[in-house]
């Protein structure tokens, strides 16, 4: 256990965790937030397994239990990809949402999108989104080392990206 940074007390939440250098400097780690009676700490650790979108719904929301295999953390890699054989939204309101690595999309023949309205999505590992995958800020913010946007990925709305914002992937760029 690596402690890099300790509290004796904070006022409010946080709104996203970003390490833009964790993946390159430690790229065995994720961020874990621990927050045992009124203070909060961030500790490294290895990431335990990825957790695998469940939700049958059309619509459904990122806090909610049976969305996922487990509930996704700070130290959690996610992964998204429809389900249903029709268009997914996942939305991220209200509170915000903490991960280690988030992949969106996949191979299916329907979208999935993340709603972020009026709130933060972190991945501190950082976020890729595959074709067929959809981030939608609206007022909302998107923090993480490097988020990728490959070939039928979109990044749309209104809203803040923090980190390196990549278009394209192996296949080349695409417009921005």
């Amino acid at each position: 256990e690596i402690q890099f940074l300790t509290a004796e007390s904070i006022d409010g939440l946080f709104n996203s965790v970003f390490s833009p250098n964790l993946s390159s400097v430690a790229p065995g780690l994720a961020i874990d937030v621990v927050e045992p009676q009124g203070r909060i700490r961030f500790v490294n650790i290895a990431p335990p397994g990825t957790v695998q979108f469940t939700s049958q719904q059309a619509v459904t929301s990122w806090h909610a239990g049976e969305t996922w295999s487990q509930t996704p953390g700070t130290t959690h890699p996610v992964l998204l990809a429809n389900r249903i054989g029709q268009p997914q939204v996942v939305e991220v309101s209200g509170a915000s949402a903490f991960t280690h690595q988030l992949i969106l999309g996949g191979d299916s023949n329907d979208t999935i999108t993340i709603a972020v309205e009026d709130a933060n999505l972190s991945a501190t590992a950082g976020i890729t989104i595959q074709n067929r995958g959809i981030i939608e800020l609206d007022d909302g913010s998107l923090a993480s080392s490097n988020t990728l946007v490959q070939s039928g990925g979109r990044l749309v709305g209104n809203g803040t990206v923090v980190g390196n914002l990549i278009l394209g992937g192996p296949s080349g760029s695409q417009a921005a």
